[in-house]
């Protein structure tokens, strides 16, 4: 005879015995480990390395004292060597200990505060429970303007060659020659489009107790959009943002001589995750954006690394432990 068994579910969440049609509650316990790797390193785990058939993922990111523990038991492969239920689980959960790390994100948030700027444009309140900071658009900068001059510049000295190389009836090699400097020109004016746009683009960052998004509005559309978990933060501070290596190799190709400053930005960071808001912005007024995200967790959310994370954990562990396992379903 021959027997054929269907198999539901998602690579790098499903336990092993799963694909063998074995499925028990211990087998939510695994998902539920897998879970929360992805959250901690915004990684599938299928994408993870594998050592003795079990996912790793300590060099992609750390977890908590709190957590790591709990959650390398509940990957384990065989079944018999996860918790022998939610409860047990649960247990662990509670009793482990908070570990030097854990106890010092206590004050993780509880940097000085920084006086707001004078003159700033820039707006923060709280408004229904959620931090809500508004930078205005700065218009049209000093740099764009010189850029797009240089641009200008650019192209219609190629513009001349090329149709100088035409009128005189030179070899085609010769008009050919001029096709890198015209892809050369099209990258600056990307580049001061590029800039235009963040020009007349507004920003905002709202932050609620358990979700934050950043937001870039041109007119009354929203151009630009990222989101997160404010549980899951883990730092807040000013650092300079990363310039993609594409749009350096580009204008050091344009200008020999141009040496290229990253911005300086807050950088909010969850898990292996990297959100910025406030680019362009002078670093007291960044210091001082900074400050209040940094309060607001401190004062509303109690966010710290690693216990938010716990709770939730144990809330979801509660309710399993607490439901019946149904097969097949």
């Amino acid at each position: 005879a021959t027997f054929q068994t269907t198999v539901i579910g998602t690579f790098g969440y499903m336990a092993p015995e799963q694909y063998r049609g074995q499925a028990s509650p211990l087998s939510d316990q695994y998902a539920l480990g897998a879970v929360l790797v992805f959250l901690a390193s915004g990684l599938n785990p299928s994408d993870l390395p594998y050592k003795r058939m079990k996912v790793s993922y300590e060099d992609v990111v750390t977890l908590s004292p709190i957590l790591a523990p709990v959650v390398d038991r509940m990957l384990e492969p065989a079944d018999e060597d996860r918790y022998p239920s939610a409860r047990a689980c649960l247990t662990a959960l509670q009793a482990a200990p908070a570990g030097p790390q854990a106890q010092a994100s206590d004050s993780a948030w509880a940097l000085a505060d920084r006086e707001q700027p004078r003159g700033t444009a820039v707006t923060v309140a709280v408004e229904d429970g959620k931090l809500v900071v508004n930078i205005p658009a700065p218009g049209i900068s000093g740099d764009v303007v010189a850029l797009g001059g240089f641009a200008t510049v650019w192209t219609s000295f190629v513009g001349f060659w090329t149709l100088s190389t035409i009128t005189m009836g030179a070899p085609l090699f010769f008009t050919a020659f001029s096709a890198p400097f015209w892809v050369a020109g099209a990258g600056l004016w990307k580049q001061v489009g590029s800039m235009g746009k963040q020009g007349l683009s507004k920003m905002s960052l709202r932050m609620g107790r358990n979700t934050f998004s950043i937001e870039a509005v041109r007119g009354e559309k929203i151009v630009g959009e990222q989101n997160g978990v404010t549980t899951f933060i883990t730092d807040v501070a000013v650092v300079e943002q990363p310039i993609p290596e594409e749009i350096v190799v580009q204008a050091r190709n344009s200008n020999k001589g141009l040496t290229i400053q990253s911005p300086l930005a807050v950088r909010i960071r969850q898990g292996n995750t990297d959100l910025w808001f406030g680019a362009g912005l002078s670093r007291p007024e960044l210091e001082w954006i900074a400050a209040e995200v940094r309060k607001y967790l401190r004062t509303n959310t109690r966010a710290r690394p690693g216990r938010k994370v716990a709770a939730v954990v144990q809330q979801f562990l509660e309710e399993e432990a607490a439901r019946p396992f149904l097969p097949g379903l």
